[in-house]
């Protein structure tokens, strides 16, 4: 009858039966742990900087407690000239080293005794640059950062560095037939004294040569409009770098590859290749959430990337919750200057119904925007809105044609969790009620502010909004350009836009003006979570004088997703009959 054991266990089996083999394996077991031990390695009279270097030069890992005597010894003369190189890398040319083998317990040391002496001086740099690379931007503050180690002490890896930073910045800038004249460390030992010399003629500057777009889907003439490097331009490395990020950022592509061809630069021209995969045509995307704030939320949309060569795109989204429901539609139309204009033709029907208000409203709009070379979104736009609204008892129905104004710019370490980063946006919007698609006279600004600092391990993450309304008419207002407070990104521990100027019957119907803030430290506690202690404190009001802030304490829970921060609060409010208010969101934090 077969084993029902397979062959390595069947071989095991049997070995393991003779008392002699265990025997075996028992002597031989000690041995086996002692490897793991290693030898030491003392380093006596060396200051912290010359003893990483030599630790960097004397590896003794690959060495076991039970190397032979003679080995030991011909360690010990090794290492002292291992030492030597390496004091000598940082200028110490007449240390005096002593190196000795001691036994320790059940293994032994290598003891590295050190007398530094003098340390060389770099006395002069001789720093010479010819052909023009001189005269592009940023060589000042490299030539000022080779210049600056006259008068320091030598250290090897400074005279590497600053050859290495000059040809690197050389090849930035096209400069590929730049070459040393002389580059040389010269050491006087007698004196302590070192010079570095360094000469290079840079030759001349390379230009981009032909630029060749590959793609399948869209036209030559829509592609070109991204393009950042023209034919005939002087080489510069970063703008491949800037080409690639403005493809990438266009949307339309999955893969993109800059490609200069340095081998096929003949007449000193670097042809450029640029290789595009386009995204697939047709995204689908269904979500599904929960906040406090709208309870369960669920939203389908769909988007075509490009309705035709020219880049049009257009997408469609619905979304549903338990308070609101909107559709909205938009037709997308690329405008040139490297992807940084769009026109945006849009559709939207919102409808929404909270504790203190409910509308109905539907606004067609035509949107240009453009992203500024320093980070900056600027937007203008005009939009038709029309909306049937309930605030406290009171019913209306208005219509307003806006313009409006926008700036947002967004800067941060890491978009998903950032320790150290900004966001600043700004509104202006109005209508005149002598235009015929107005019915009242309105004028409102709005800010919302976020900063995030890196505190020790903590974060420190602060936010605040502002707002100001002009009208004669607030009755006709839509509730949807009424200022609320309250809520998880507004002042917790209070219902969301629950807060705000009251009528005679102690009903919200929402306020002229805004003003919110909030305070937040948030600390790591294992892998992607965090504990959270926050302070809040505003309300909508009407004016100053009957401004009533409101303000909460509170602490929760932070668990970083792949998709973005996910929050769990608990807020307790100064002067409401809660004692307490659960708040559960999610959302990047700028």
């Amino acid at each position: 009858m077969p084993s029902k054991f397979p062959l390595p266990v069947r071989l095991g089996r049997a070995f393991f039966r003779s008392p002699h083999r265990w025997l075996l394996v028992l002597t031989l077991l000690p041995g086996v742990v002692a490897a793991g031990n290693h030898p030491e390695l003392r380093i006596e009279g060396a200051d912290k900087v010359a003893r990483k270097n030599i630790e960097a030069w004397i590896e003794l890992d690959d060495y076991s407690c039970d190397e032979a005597p003679w080995l030991r010894q011909y360690l010990a003369r090794a290492s002292r000239k291992k030492a030597k190189k390496a004091l000598e890398a940082l200028g110490y040319y007449h240390a005096r080293i002593e190196t000795t083998i001691e036994t320790v317990d059940d293994c032994w040391a290598l003891r590295v005794k050190v007398e530094q002496g003098p340390r060389t001086i770099v006395r002069k740099v001789d720093l010479r640059v010819s052909g023009g690379l001189e005269t592009q931007p940023g060589f000042g503050a490299l030539a000022s950062s080779i210049r600056v180690l006259e008068g320091k002490p030598l250290n090897h890896a400074d005279y590497e560095k600053a050859r290495t930073e000059l040809e690197r910045f050389a090849s930035r800038y096209g400069y590929f037939a730049a070459r040393f004249e002389r580059h040389r460390l010269a050491i006087d030992r007698k004196h302590n004294e070192a010079e570095i010399q360094l000469h290079l003629d840079s030759g001349p500057r390379y230009r981009f040569g032909a630029i060749r777009i590959e793609a399948e889907k869209l036209g030559p003439k829509f592609l070109h409009q991204f393009l950042v490097i023209d034919e005939g331009d002087p080489f510069d490395s970063e703008k491949l770098t800037r080409q690639q990020q403005v493809l990438y950022d266009s949307g339309y592509f999955s893969s993109v590859e800059v490609i200069p061809l340095r081998e096929n630069s003949g007449s000193h021209e670097v042809p450029v290749t640029i290789r595009l995969k386009e995204r697939r045509r047709h995204a689908y995307r269904l979500g599904i959430g929960y906040s406090t704030d709208t309870g369960l939320r669920a939203s389908f949309g769909f988007e075509n990337r490009y309705l035709n060569r020219r880049g049009h795109r257009y997408d469609l989204t619905t979304g549903w919750s338990e308070v609101s429901r909107d559709t909205t539609f938009n037709y997308g139309i690329p405008l040139g200057e490297q992807g940084t204009h769009r026109l945006d033709l849009s559709f939207g029907s919102q409808s929404e119904d909270t504790d203190t208000s409910s509308s109905n409203t539907t606004q067609y709009g035509l949107i240009f925007s453009r992203r500024m070379g320093d980070g900056w979104k600027r937007t203008v736009s005009l939009r038709s809105l029309r909306e049937s609204f309930t605030t406290a008892n009171d019913e209306e129905s208005t219509l307003l044609l806006i313009p409006g104004f926008s700036l947002d710019k967004a800067v941060a370490d890491d978009p998903l969790y950032p320790r150290s980063g900004w966001r600043l946006s700004l509104q202006a919007k109005g209508s005149r009620q002598s235009w015929a698609l107005s019915d009242i006279d309105m004028a409102q600004l709005s800010g919302h502010a976020k900063l995030v600092r890196p505190w020790q391990r903590a974060r420190i993450l602060l936010r605040g909004s502002a707002g100001a309304t002009s009208t004669r008419d607030f009755g006709r207002l839509p509730a949807t350009l009424r200022f609320y407070a309250g809520g998880d990104n507004s002042v917790r521990g209070y219902g969301y836009k629950t807060l705000g100027p009251k009528n005679g019957e102690g009903e919200v119907n929402g306020g002229r003006n805004l003003l919110t803030g909030s305070a937040e430290l948030e600390y790591p506690i294992r892998d992607n979570w965090g504990l959270a202690l926050f302070a809040d404190a505003g309300n909508a009001f009407d004016s100053f004088s009957d401004y009533d802030m409101h303000k909460s304490i509170g602490f929760g829970v932070r668990y970083h997703s792949i998709i973005g921060p996910i929050r769990i609060d608990i807020a307790f409010p100064f002067d409401d009959d809660r004692n307490y208010r659960l708040h559960l969101s999610m959302g990047p934090d700028l």
